[in-house]
């Protein structure tokens, strides 16, 4: 079995499950399988998931990212709403420098895949130890920095 294996399996299973929506059998049994076969591909030819900690620490730390992101997702809605809706679109688009504390690969791999999911933002570069982030407005740039 390669390494990292089991943690790719996981993940990729929980994935599964929230794109299908559903618990009938069938369904959880195929995703278990082709889970299985996608995170045998991806365990055994990248070393990315080599090393990769379930620990309750690090569950813990997800379920605080998770939702700080979906809150941070429901404001940038907002935002971007109202400019959907105004009568008059002013937006003044930048390029903002956030400092990044984050140093594994997968972590900083995360942070950028959740901007580029956050309407208003999307991750321009990751260099070094920091991200340049285009946003649509300075709205959206209050929180970058966070």
């Amino acid at each position: 079995m390669s390494k990292g294996f089991a943690a790719a399996w996981f993940v990729f299973f929980l994935v599964w499950l929230a794109a299908s929506a559903s618990l009938e059998p069938v369904r959880v049994i195929t995703g278990l399988i082709v889970s299985g076969v996608i995170a045998h591909l991806a365990a055994s030819r990248t070393d990315f998931w080599a090393g990769f900690d379930l620990s309750p620490r690090r569950l813990g730390a997800f379920a605080r990212y998770l939702a700080a992101f979906l809150r941070d997702m429901v404001n940038s809605n907002l935002v971007v709403l109202r400019y959907v809706y105004a009568p008059r679109i002013t937006v003044a688009p930048q390029i903002v420098r956030a400092e990044v504390r984050l140093t594994g690969r997968r972590e900083r791999l995360a942070l950028s895949g959740t901007l580029a999911l956050t309407p208003g933002t999307l991750p321009v570069d990751l260099n070094g130890p920091d991200l340049d982030i285009h946003v649509l407005d300075e709205k959206l740039a209050e929180g970058v920095e966070d």
